[in-house]
């Protein structure tokens, strides 16, 4: 079918070089998908995600991901991305993850006047910054339209990278949930966020602890990069940021779905 890159030997070449530490990656395993979308024409088809692992840093990434169309097509038709409920009530478990982030800097007593949140969703943790500047990016359209009736806040309505190419402005604090698992090319992405960053970033991503393994639902059609604390780690200094936290949250009580246990992270980025 037109549009998959799922059995492109050449792509498969491409993502075979770890991105984190440059070494090769071999392939550790696959997961199979027989039902992609809810289209017909495509439930037919069977998708099999090919897992390449680096040894030397322990970062796991798809090796032969969807092609951009596809993904396009996924974000824009997906319930996850476009539907937050028949009444466009955020998701339990968005609330409880932003409540927490929020104790977490608290805690930790950042210091901070700007904050963007790529993927902002309906805008509800945006809503918890009284007093600061919030900005926001968002690819839903209802997630937009729920940001500005329910909160009052303007979402740019689009991808991370057109924003960053309009936008000259650097951000206090930064707020990634459940980004970094669907970027294709990490490269350009780091290189995007530390120009837009003035110093802090918060990451949510699923954690893969020390081997991709298949406990807990973490792989999907969109996930292409699956952390370990230390790959992840690794990965923000490299673009020159310092951890100055980073725990896993198993989010007891909730139900165990795509995405959980995640790793939960700040980085600092370095002076000079």
């Amino acid at each position: 079918m037109p549009g998959f890159n799922t059995e492109s030997e050449e792509i498969i070449m491409q993502r075979n070089i770890c991105q984190i530490c440059g070494r090769d990656m071999s392939e550790a395993g696959e997961v199979l998908y027989s039902r992609i979308y809810d289209t017909p024409e495509i439930n037919e088809d069977r998708y099999i995600q090919r897992i390449g692992c680096c040894d030397n840093c322990g970062f796991v990434t798809v090796l032969n991901p969807l092609d951009d169309t596809e993904m396009d097509k996924h974000y824009s038709s997906g319930y996850d991305y476009t539907n937050y409920s028949s009444l466009e009530i955020e998701k339990d478990n968005y609330i409880e993850r932003a409540n927490k982030a929020m104790k977490l800097f608290e805690s930790l007593r950042l210091e901070y006047e700007s904050v963007l949140d790529i993927g902002a969703s309906t805008g509800y943790f945006l809503s918890l910054f009284n007093g600061k500047k919030v900005y926001g990016v968002e690819t839903s359209d209802s997630g937009v339209y729920t940001a500005k009736q329910r909160y009052n806040i303007q979402l740019y309505h689009g991808q991370f990278q057109e924003f960053v190419m309009k936008s000259v402005k650097s951000y206090d604090l930064i707020i990634m949930m459940h980004i970094l698992e669907h970027i294709d090319n990490l490269d350009i992405w780091m290189k995007d966020l530390k120009k837009s960053a003035s110093r802090y970033v918060y990451v949510e991503v699923p954690c893969l602890f020390t081997s991709p393994v298949e406990p807990f639902g973490l792989f999907a059609e969109e996930h292409l990069n699956y952390f370990t604390p230390a790959s992840l780690e690794n990965l923000f200094v490299k673009y020159g940021f310092s951890c100055i936290h980073m725990s896993i949250d198993y989010m007891v009580n909730y139900k165990i779905a795509n995405g959980f246990p995640m790793i939960r992270a700040i980085f600092e980025k370095d002076s000079g």
